[in-house]
């Protein structure tokens, strides 16, 4: 088996976990969806200690290429932050206990 192949396999395998997660997220009341705010979390801080660290996957001596991973990590990061934040208050304005008590 080449290279390739394996990059194949691992993107389709990747594509069919990722659709998988989708229609969980779907599913109204899904303790997938409780759950995700807090992964979103994490990995915003998982790339946000990439992004200071020194060890990098493309390393910063190649021009611009070395710093787009960095800048992508950050953009990412933020992303997951926003996302979190949404997730958790459309979370906690579904919940019927806060709705009784207002």
């Amino acid at each position: 088996m080449e290279f390739w192949d394996i990059v194949k396999i691992v993107a389709i395998l990747g594509a069919i976990f990722i659709v998988l997660v989708l229609i969980l997220l779907a599913i109204p009341g899904s303790r997938l969806r409780k759950a995700f705010s807090a992964i979103y979390f994490i990995v915003a801080a998982l790339l946000g200690v990439y992004v200071v660290s020194p060890i990098d996957f493309i390393p910063d001596l190649i021009p611009l290429l070395g710093q787009s991973d960095d800048a992508l990590a950050s953009v990412i990061a933020v992303a997951n932050v926003v996302a979190g934040i949404i997730l958790y208050f459309k979370r906690r304005s579904s919940q019927p206990e806060l709705q009784n008590k207002r």
